[in-house]
């Protein structure tokens, strides 16, 4: 038998995740495997960004348009306190009706595979969750928020964040919404408090709800191989 042939017998009788393991020559039964970004850098990459962000939406507020930053983002028209409650509470209302929700929309399923090949999501733990989504939510919502919505109005706004996060026209949909929901938490509190809350709860909870979901199938993958 030659080469390509004992290939395609392995395949057969062992799974791919074995040949995987084996095999030294990419053939058209194996998929290459990505390299994924684990939390660490995740945390690295974000915080990086996140402070471009804030540094931006600062020169803009601070200097180019002359107001107190504080008043712009932070004076609300009640008590910080009140404004993150509400927006917790939102966001993770929000977070789980469109996690279970959303399993029964193959779109939806299709983003999560997505993340699934870019993320070592199962290696993200609860404090992973905090810190990542900590990074995200704060210096995003002083951006989009605190700095882009006075100038550019909430549905561009919003359309802009849409874009920027769009892993598929689906997904383009979603954040768009979401950003509108934000901006709207954002007028209606009078400052970023509400909306940081809420846009971190979202993050978190997907995080930690993904993760739980990753390490589910990887236990699960052994049974499946043997099954081929």
């Amino acid at each position: 038998m030659n080469r390509v042939g004992l290939k395609k017998a392995e395949i057969l009788i062992f799974g791919h995740r074995k040949i995987m393991h084996e095999s030294i020559y990419p053939t058209p039964y194996l998929p290459v495997p990505q390299p994924r970004t684990g939390p660490m850098r995740l945390l690295l990459y974000g915080g990086f960004l996140g402070g471009l962000l804030i540094t931006v939406a600062g020169l803009w507020v601070g200097i180019v348009q002359n107001e107190n930053i504080w008043t712009a983002w932070f004076a609300g028209k009640f008590a910080a306190w009140q404004g993150m409650g509400i927006g917790l509470f939102i966001g993770t209302v929000f977070a789980l009706g469109m996690w279970y929700g959303g399993r029964y929309i193959e779109g939806f399923a299709a983003i999560r595979r997505k993340i699934a090949q870019a993320l070592e999501l199962e290696s993200i733990y609860g404090w992973h969750a905090i810190a990542l989504s900590l990074i995200a939510a704060v210096p995003e919502e002083i951006f989009f928020r605190g700095a882009m919505q006075p100038t550019l109005g909430l549905i561009l706004t919003a359309l802009i964040f849409g874009v920027l996060h769009a892993m598929t026209r689906l997904y383009f949909i979603y954040a768009a919404l979401a950003g509108v929901g934000l901006g709207l938490l954002a007028n209606w509190h009078g400052s970023l408090w509400m909306p940081m809350a809420a846009h971190f709860a979202v993050n978190c909870w997907s995080l930690m709800l993904l993760a739980r979901w990753s390490r589910a199938e990887n236990q699960k993958a052994p049974t499946e191989v043997l099954m081929l």
